[in-house]
């Protein structure tokens, strides 16, 4: 029942029903690994990792706990933590198909940060369209593959159809926000900002914990010169996962800045500057707070 609430993007329902059986059980492994999958997913890092270490120290749903651990790492832009873990999840006696998916995910976001991933991108997909035949899991992967090329035609070729054997396959809320996701990011690409809102919104609609799509709902704004809908959305982007998203805090305190909301562009800037002291825009960040 807790996974069936986690699928569908219920993340309440999913940590109150998870609360309850923890209460029964004594905090077996496989009931904090679970916790941790949810804390993970609302953003809460710390309580996922403090979950995860009390895992490992209980013993048992070792193939789980690596997958946590594993998706833990991936949101927090540790790739190389996130390939090691999901690796060892995937290879498991258990094949835990969710862990091979997401090791799919951090080898295209380490390929796309520039780094060498192991076991790599094209070795990722073979095994996938291998042993993935002819459900909609190869054309997603496809599909992001192509997003992260920037072919946009490719990518919403593949993304339609994964999308359109979804939702005959009748899959999860979550499953299907991500494929909303990745073809309002497709649409972005080809410049098709109408396409792009439209589909990002289907995707928090399903998924309102969706951070990373309501970070590209703040772009389209952005760009279309609605300020005002451009903070709304990275607000909702920081909010849903406030430690998943560096660049959101950094336009969040940008475009307050555009508006003229000068106190809340310092505590977005300033929040960045704690959360992500290494982070890729830390000098931008630090020189447009010392204009405030």
């Amino acid at each position: 029942m807790a996974t069936l609430s986690i699928d569908d993007a219920k993340l309440d329902a999913a940590s109150e029903l998870l609360e309850k059986i923890s209460g029964a059980d004594s905090e077996s492994a496989l009931v904090l690994g679970h916790r941790a999958w949810v804390a993970t997913l609302r953003g809460r890092h710390e309580q996922a990792r403090k979950l995860i270490d009390d895992a490992r120290k209980r013993g048992g749903a070792s193939a789980l706990v690596a997958r946590e651990a594993g998706r833990l790492a991936l949101r927090c832009g540790d790739f190389d933590t996130a390939l090691t873990r999901l690796n060892e999840a995937s290879s498991n006696e258990s094949r835990d198909e969710v862990a091979r998916l997401l090791l799919r995910d951090s080898a295209l976001k380490a390929a796309a940060a520039g780094k060498t991933a192991k076991p790599s991108v094209e070795e990722i997909i073979t095994a996938i369209e291998k042993d993935f035949a002819a459900r909609p899991e190869v054309n997603l992967e496809r599909g992001m593959v192509a997003v992260a090329k920037k072919q946009s035609g490719e990518a919403l070729v593949a993304l339609a159809a994964a999308r359109s054997r979804m939702s005959e396959l009748r899959r999860s809320a979550r499953e299907l926000a991500e494929v909303d996701y990745y073809l309002g990011r497709a649409h972005y690409i080809a410049g098709d900002l109408k396409k792009a809102r439209e589909s990002l919104a289907a995707a928090v609609k399903r998924n309102p914990g969706h951070a990373d799509a309501y970070y590209f709902i703040g772009q389209i704004e952005f760009e279309s010169e609605n300020f005002a809908g451009a903070v709304a959305a990275y607000s909702k982007s920081v909010d849903a996962d406030p430690a998943g998203n560096p660049r959101a805090w950094f336009y969040l305190g940008d475009v307050s800045h555009v508006l003229g909301r000068d106190a809340d562009a310092k505590k977005a800037l300033k929040s960045y500057i704690e959360r992500f002291p290494n982070g890729s825009d830390i000098e931008a960040v630090k020189k447009l707070l010392a204009k405030l």
